[in-house]
């Protein structure tokens, strides 16, 4: 979703990048995973196999990393959905709820004490009964 900011979340464009690293990690592990014959090269027969098995180890380490970032670009997708869908919300309930300290919304955060302006309560000893200051019923 655009923002203010220049930033933007495009669910449809994660989920295709998770599918392509998914795939990536996929096509790796299974190069990684098939039996390769023990190479002939004479004399280097023994280091070019083990050239051929330390790269198969690479691609197992690149094939895990792959499948790592899938999983946390997945991660990451769903929380800007859950952040877009609540702020959605809370958008939404503003009429309803309306704004300022008194009208907070139930997903809004407690404010820490001191962060509100201090509310200063009404100095009548005993509110039912009428003042006796001016305009009062008693001038007349």
């Amino acid at each position: 979703m655009p923002s203010g900011d220049g930033y933007t979340h495009n669910s449809g464009a994660l989920r295709t990048i998770v599918g392509h690293w998914r795939d990536g990690a996929h096509g790796l592990d299974e190069v990684a995973a098939a039996s390769a014959k023990p190479p002939d090269a004479g004399a280097s027969s023994g280091v070019v196999g083990d050239g051929i098995a330390a790269l198969l180890n690479g691609l197992r380490g690149a094939a895990t990393a792959m499948a790592q970032t899938a999983g946390r670009v997945h991660a990451a997708n769903g929380a800007y959905e859950d952040i877009e869908n609540t702020n959605e919300g809370a958008i939404a309930a503003r009429p309803r709820y309306g704004t300022g300290p008194a009208k907070r919304l139930p997903s809004d955060p407690t404010p820490t004490p001191g962060s509100l302006p201090e509310q200063k309560p009404m100095q009548r000893d005993h509110p039912h009964e009428p003042s006796d200051g001016p305009g009062s019923m008693d001038d007349n």
